[in-house]
Order: C-alpha cells, then structure tokens, then sequence
C-alpha cells in the first residue's frame, strides 16, 4: 500500500508525516475514535456537543428572529444569552403574549370608535381592526409552527444519537460473544445475522446494555436463570446453535486424526499379500470408517 496515497486520503500532509510518532501527534488533530464521542465522560464528547448544540440553538434563534419580526418584536443578545433552545421559545412566547395584550388594548379603543360612530371612519375601523385580528392569528400559527419543528429536530437528534449507540454497542457484542463454526462461509454469517433481524428487536436500558425483545416487542425469558430475561448474549448462541452456524466443540480443530489400524476391515488373504485361491469368488472388503474432522 503506498503511504502517501493513506496520508493523503486521511487529509495529512506526507512531509509532516515521516514516522510513527509524527503520526501519532497529527492522528488525534483530525480524528476522533467513534467510541469516545459516545461516552458521555470522554473528553471528545464535552468538547464536540457544546459546538453541535450551539449550531442547532443558533439555527432556532434565527428561526425565532424571523416569525417575531413579522411582529415588530426581536430577541437582543442580551435576551438570547445563556439560555437553551427550548428557552429562547419559552421566552419568545411570552414576549408575544406581551405583544398580544398590546393589540387586545388597541382592539378595545377601536372597537369603542366603533361604538361611536357610523359614518366612513366606521368602516375604515372595522377593516383596521379585522387586519390586526388577522395578523394576531398568523403571527401565533407561526410561532406555532416553528416550536413543532424545535420539538421535531431534537427527537430526531436524540433518535440518531440512540440508534448510533445501538449500531456500535450491538457489533461489540458479536465480536465478543459470537462463536462461529470452523469453516463458516460468509454467506451463512450473512443469514444468521438476516435471522436475528427478523425476529428480534434491540432496546438499550438505562446502563446502555442491549435489551432483545421479540419482533412485537416483549421481553424474552432466560432458559438458564430462572424469574430472569435473556441477554443478549444468551440469544446469540441460542439462534447460533439452532441455525447450526455455532462452535459447538470449540476444541475439535485442535483434535488429531482417528488411528486406524492397516489392514482393518481387509480379508486376510489381502492384507498378507497373497493371491486369493484359483476360483474363489472375489469378495470387496467393507468401508472403512474414517472420522472426519469438524
């Protein structure tokens, strides 16, 4: 493999790059291991998500910003500062809700002209005032709208989170728990795995272990521990040994072959060496039996 063409492909430059320590040194720079974003502890991970959160809650300002400027309302900086998403949207709805009072008061003064009056100023109020019933009603379908899609965005955000755990926490269960047969073809891992999708679900609990739940989502009692739920480990080799895709002698490729004794199941005449006498029917000795390796 050429090693320039791998430091480049990885965004290095190769003349920075000349040993194993300047790629140690350059490596941790550019990438983080998938592993340490998870952890919520990790240095990796208190670094990276204030920086994600912060574009997503900028994102919302923004959004926020816009719906209240239909309204002659904005959010100052210093109003924005130190709060989170869901709290810039709480606040933006009571400073609307302050704005709203105000257009119920001027309601109220024009709806008395009404009162008042019946001549063209009548109806010019009448317009002004279902104008600004309008307004009210947009701006408030608005702001509506724009905290649907903040509770949208971060379901969605946590259910990646959630399921990228899964993914990593579920293919370190089969490199450490699956045993697979001596000579296993690939396609037969293909199935095993096609058979765990079909009729398993996975769920992570509070201590981000793997909960399997049958495909309408229950729990699956254990067959070893009695009042107990299957691990996860536990169905691995379950499935595994069902489907006969699993180590069962994990010793059988270290096993030397069966002796067989010569001659074994040879009339004696063959096995001497002689000739069988003239006009002997010929017999066929019987199949040796042979063990055959797993």
């Amino acid at each position: 493999m050429d090693t320039t063409a791998l430091l480049q492909y990885l965004g290095l430059n190769p003349d920075e790059v000349k040993t194993l320590d300047d790629l140690k040194a350059k490596f941790p720079t550019q990438f983080v291991s998938r592993a340490a974003l998870l952890d919520q502890r990790s240095a990796e991970f208190k670094e990276i998500l204030p920086h994600v959160a912060g574009r997503v809650t900028g994102s919302i300002t923004s959004a926020l910003n816009r719906a209240l400027e239909e309204v002659q309302l904005e959010l100052t900086p210093q109003e924005r500062e130190g709060k989170k998403a869901e709290e810039l949207v709480a606040y933006a709805i009571t400073k609307l809700n302050g704005r709203a009072g105000e257009k119920d008061s001027k309601l109220q003064q024009l709806q008395q002209q009404l009162e008042k009056s019946k001549d063209e100023a009548t109806r010019e109020l009448t317009a002004e005032l279902d104008k600004a019933r309008r307004r009210l009603q947009e701006t408030e379908q608005l702001l509506t709208s724009t905290k649907t899609t903040l509770e949208q965005q971060r379901t969605e955000y946590e259910g990646k989170i959630k399921s990228t755990r899964l993914d990593y926490v579920r293919t370190d269960a089969h490199g450490k728990a699956i045993k697979w047969r001596t000579g296993i073809k690939p396609v037969e891992q293909a199935g095993f795995f096609a058979h765990l999708e079909k009729n398993y679900k996975l769920d992570l609990d509070d201590q981000g272990q793997l909960v399997p739940l049958t495909a309408t989502g229950e729990r699956v009692p254990s067959k070893k521990t009695v009042g107990a739920f299957m691990t996860y480990e536990e169905v691995l080799e379950q499935e595994g040994k069902a489907l006969g895709v699993w180590e069962e002698n994990p010793h059988a490729r270290h096993q030397p072959p069966a002796f067989v004794a010569p001659g074994a199941g040879v009339p004696p005449a063959a096995a001497g060496g002689g000739a069988p006498p003239a006009g002997a029917p010929r017999k066929v000795a019987p199949r040796v039996p042979v063990t055959r390796l797993r």
